[in-house]
């Protein structure tokens, strides 16, 4: 249910978080897809040891940690997890508290939807 690159996205991004460079990674990724407009662009694991190099992380550790899949199975759980909470992509909000309950806002929405929620436990 979500896109080829997300899976080796997350967990280059893990990779990158290593050397202390997990918003720069993800920024990066981010940054490539808008080059091509709207949608999900297809990128390659070679596209993503070319960004690490571009952000100057050492490439023979990020690419070892990259290669060897350390962090699948924590991204495959973090996946997991959020099914489970009712989330189907991103980006995804939850607005509440626990006395009242949670509201669930999918994608990218108004400000309106936004402010009709937080108003509906105040």
């Amino acid at each position: 249910s979500i896109h080829p690159g997300a899976l080796p996205a997350a967990e280059a991004a893990e990779c990158a978080d290593e050397q202390g460079k997990y918003w720069l990674m993800h920024d990066k990724i981010f940054d490539e897809q808008n080059k091509f407009g709207q949608g999900t662009v297809p990128f390659t694991n070679d596209d993503l040891k070319k960004w690490a190099s571009e952000l100057g992380l050492n490439t023979d550790d990020f690419n070892s940690c990259f290669d060897s899949g350390k962090y699948r199975k924590e991204v495959e759980k973090d996946f997991s997890d959020g099914s489970s909470y009712g989330i189907s992509g991103t980006p995804t909000y939850f607005v509440g508290n626990d006395e009242k309950g949670w509201k669930l806002i999918g994608g990218a929405q108004p400000y309106q939807v936004f402010e009709q929620a937080i108003n509906s436990y105040l």
